[in-house]
């Protein structure tokens, strides 16, 4: 079974640094911003192969 992720790390990101990229869609890996814009399939389309990340709007 995989270990639960409670997200803090994305939601302490989200609280310091998201400010700069309001109304994009952003993906993050912990608190590593992996992607930013303003449309979700480029994002999306960002996503480095084979990576777990999260996206949060």
């Amino acid at each position: 079974m995989a270990p639960h992720n409670d997200r803090r790390e994305e939601f302490a990101w989200l609280a310091k640094e998201s400010a700069p990229y309001a109304g994009q869609w952003i993906a993050l890996d912990g608190k590593r911003l992996v992607a930013h814009g303003p449309e979700l399939v480029e994002v999306n389309a960002a996503q480095p192969a084979r990576q777990a990340w999260t996206n949060l709007c």
